[in-house]
């Protein structure tokens, strides 16, 4: 709760990080109701609804939440106890930790979007029948070699878009963006 709100020193609160999101998820949404659902060709104004959400979504989840706030509270230890240990003032980390992420969902649109903007988009539609598995944390990035993040060129990103459509995204191929039949085997 109040995840992305931003708290100053002075205790004022502001839930324009929130605002923000609600206003990329909702288009994302129209994007997904009113054209993918139809197969229709994107904007570029429409992909950059879906690229948002996506980047935005990857440290919304609950797990990479929890990832990025242990993460922050040792940043903060560490700063504290290097201070002691150089018999300064301990430096006052709260807002740091109070408001890190709702930053980190801000700032993933700065970071994160213009890697996506570059990589190929394809829509992979499921076979009639079958679906996509969803879960807790819906966005993956894999790579067969190297580290598994946007910047490694051999990684891909999957997208659960809907039951039956998958955001793939690759940064090879990009005469291959749009709409393509997932095969059952594959």
């Amino acid at each position: 709760e109040d995840g992305n709100t931003l708290t100053s020193a002075s205790g004022a609160q502001t839930d324009l990080p929130e605002r923000i999101l609600g206003r990329i998820e909702d288009a994302a949404a129209r994007t997904l109701r009113d054209r993918i659902s139809r197969r229709e060709p994107l904007t570029r104004d429409e992909v950059d609804s879906i690229d948002m959400f996506l980047s935005s979504l990857l440290v919304r989840v609950p797990s990479a939440r929890q990832s990025l706030q242990e993460g922050v509270a040792a940043i903060a230890l560490l700063e504290r106890e290097t201070a002691a240990a150089n018999r300064y003032p301990a430096p006052d980390s709260d807002g740091f930790e109070r408001n890190a992420l709702a930053h980190a969902a801000v700032n993933a649109l700065t970071a994160v979007l213009p890697e996506l903007e570059q990589m190929t988009h394809r829509v992979l539609m499921a076979p009639a029948g079958e679906f996509f598995v969803t879960s807790d944390r819906p966005a993956l990035i894999w790579s067969p070699i190297g580290f598994n993040g946007i910047a490694n060129r051999l990684c891909e990103v999957t997208f659960p878009l809907s039951p039956t459509s998958l955001l793939l995204l690759t940064w090879h191929g990009s005469d291959l963006s749009g709409y393509c039949p997932a095969d059952a085997d594959d």
